[in-house]
């Protein structure tokens, strides 16, 4: 996980932002370990941290799958649903 901005950052200072980041790594396949991502049971908004882990899941799941774009959409609505 990694830092979006340092805290004092005005930019984000008393705004509820996040402060991590999400990185998608793309590489040719056999150059890494396979991970089977697991669809979470919700994407919890407690924190930072744990958003960004459980979106950063979510997303290898749906990237990994056989849905279709409509598919992915719906999915992805109903995990992020408030």
């Amino acid at each position: 996980m990694i830092h979006a901005e340092n805290l004092a950052s005005v930019h984000i200072a008393n705004q509820n932002a996040l402060i991590h980041d999400v990185i998608l790594v793309f590489g040719k396949t056999g150059r890494f370990p396979v991970r089977q991502w697991e669809l979470p049971d919700t994407v919890q908004r407690h924190d930072s941290y744990t958003f960004c882990e459980q979106c950063g899941a979510l997303l290898g799941y749906l990237l990994d799958s056989r849905l279709n774009d409509d598919a992915i959409r719906k999915t992805w609505k109903e995990q992020l649903a408030v």
